[in-house]
């Protein structure tokens, strides 16, 4: 699908399919969204360095985009240097969905 955008000086068609590409960097830009947000409401201070533990599934399809993409993560969310890591996290931490997936991650500051 096509999307054309008519004005005075031009013409703009945008190819409008999501590939499984972009679905991913979206999944991806979610899950950085909501570990700020976390950062900000629990306080942390912008030049803290955290270490993320991340709860899921092996051979999730948001596992698969976490690992190709950690040092996103790590560049965005302040993680230290080789510490997203992937494990349980306390029952009590609440699920967030991102995309068809429910995720429990946690962090601290890092020493």
């Amino acid at each position: 699908p096509y999307t054309t955008l008519f004005r005075s000086v031009g013409v703009v068609v945008l190819h409008t399919t999501l590939t499984e590409s972009l679905i991913d960097d979206g999944l991806l830009r979610r899950l950085i969204r909501r570990i700020q947000e976390s950062r900000k409401s629990n306080l942390a201070k912008y030049t803290d360095r955290i270490i993320l533990t991340i709860d899921l599934n092996e051979g999730s399809r948001l596992r698969n985009i976490i690992q190709r993409n950690v040092s996103q993560i790590e560049e965005n969310c302040l993680v230290a240097p080789g510490k997203v890591l992937f494990g349980s996290v306390a029952a009590d931490v609440p699920e967030v969905q991102i995309g068809e997936e429910a995720v429990r991650f946690s962090w601290t500051v890092a020493d």
